[in-house]
């Protein structure tokens, strides 16, 4: 697993460089909705926020499409936010 998880961050570390999506000195606010994919790029990007020089904000994305576990995923993000220190 460990592999797999120095893999993913060398990606993102990798893809953010390529693309240029972050300058020293930005807010970078990163939008969640509580599933998979958002909830790993905020915490790639809350990891490394500090090695990029930038400051870290999310946005929670309730869809409600999908009833209590639509609010179920934004009481998660709720909680991931707060325990991480990052504004939401």
């Amino acid at each position: 697993m460990k592999k797999t998880a120095a893999a993913v961050d060398k990606a993102f570390l990798s893809a953010v460089k390529k693309y240029k999506l972050v300058s020293p000195g930005e807010k970078i606010c990163v939008a969640v909705s509580g599933g998979a994919d958002s909830m790993l790029l905020l915490h790639l990007f809350c990891k490394y926020a500090k090695d990029m020089g930038i400051e870290l904000c999310a946005a929670n994305v309730e869809h409600g499409i999908r009833g209590e576990a639509s609010l179920a995923d934004s009481a998660f993000v709720t909680g991931f936010c707060a325990d991480a220190g990052i504004k939401l």
